[in-house]
């Protein structure tokens, strides 16, 4: 059986009584192995039951090939069905899968992981064609499912989320499941069940430390706040982040102010402009990325990208401490800042 990969939670959910073996693959590890693991459930109530569940790598089977068939044929001592469990590359294997599926007989499900395999794969091809077999591809989550997979695991800790930390976790986790599921639970555990979920605890938790550092000096660096400014920059210092990494993050900021500039003196709402700013701003500082759009000029940006770029030059050609330069730098543009906070 072929499946999409929208499908896949819905078919481990309820997989038919014939089901013999399923091949779990894709490019995310983290979603194969939960895949896998939920697949096993439906056969064994405990995975790590030695009687009922088997584990074999695909090295094992170079030597012994009779290896798996062997093992899914084999009964339970304890009675009830039994789960074998493959990882494997290698579709030099194919014949022996087949081999196994096809002529071992007994009520054992096979479940074969795998990393990405192509429409051109062999070892797809039998799981995809077979009556009694599944291949289930496993992606990186979309959006709309990683949105639903929050809200699941909060709600299973009884955890009330503010809509800007469910929108600041979906633009943040995603890349492989199974690091999704190590932030999320390390969230829970800081909120405390039945707990309440803000924003500033969603990035406190999930967020890089020298990302937000480096965020915090941009942002200050635009508002004007000599004081955060330097108490950010001494973090960073501290941190051992390279001015360089400041000066272009600080550029990144100022890219996203002329976008919203330009939208506001094109007399489009502020609001829609800085909510088609990617990646996207959530919280409070969604507000004050607002404020210092109305308050800098198309013209007083421009000038800002000549003097970031001319000081990341100044850094690797003068052989002058990158750091002093880069904070005089920042703290010139932040005074000019403050003098736009003034007049407005």
């Amino acid at each position: 059986m072929k499946t999409k990969a929208h499908e896949v939670d819905r078919f481990i959910a309820n997989p038919p009584a014939q089901l013999r073996a399923a091949l779990v693959y894709g490019p995310d590890v983290g979603k194969v192995r939960e895949v896998s693991d939920k697949l096993s459930l439906t056969a064994v109530e405990d995975p790590s039951d030695p009687f009922r569940v088997a584990e074999i790598v695909a090295d094992q089977l170079k030597d012994d090939p009779a290896r798996l068939a062997d093992e899914m044929g084999a009964m339970a001592l304890t009675g009830g069905r039994r789960v074998v469990r493959l990882r494997t590359t290698n579709e030099g294997l194919v014949d022996i899968l087949r081999a196994a599926i096809e002529e071992t007989p007994g009520d054992t499900l096979l479940v074969v992981e795998s990393s990405m395999l192509d429409g051109r794969s062999k070892t797809r091809k039998l799981f995809e064609d077979g009556a009694s077999t599944v291949a289930l591809p496993c992606f990186a989550d979309a959006a709309r499912d990683l949105e639903r997979l929050i809200r699941e695991v909060l709600q299973a800790a009884d955890i009330k989320a503010d809509n800007e930390a469910i929108a600041y976790l979906r633009d943040s986790l995603g890349g492989d499941r199974l690091m999704t599921r190590s932030e999320l639970d390390k969230l829970v555990l800081l909120v405390g069940i039945g707990g309440h979920l803000t924003y500033e605890d969603a990035v406190g938790a999930v967020g890089d430390s020298g990302e937000l550092i480096l965020d915090d000096i941009a942002f200050a660096v635009a508002d004007g706040a000599i004081g955060d400014l330097d108490r950010s920059l001494t973090r960073a210092n501290a941190l051992g982040i390279n001015a360089i990494a400041i000066l272009r993050a600080t550029l990144g900021h100022f890219q996203r102010l002329h976008i919203l500039a330009a939208a506001i003196s094109e007399g489009r709402p502020g609001e829609s402009a800085v909510g088609s700013i990617r990646p996207p701003v959530y919280g409070p500082k969604r507000e004050r990325l607002l404020r210092q759009g109305g308050r800098w000029s198309e013209r007083a940006i421009t000038d800002t990208f000549r003097r970031l770029g001319e000081g990341e030059v100044t850094c690797k050609s003068t052989g002058a401490p990158m750091a002093a330069i880069c904070g005089q730098l920042l703290l010139g543009i932040a005074v000019r800042a403050g003098r736009n906070r003034n007049r407005a």
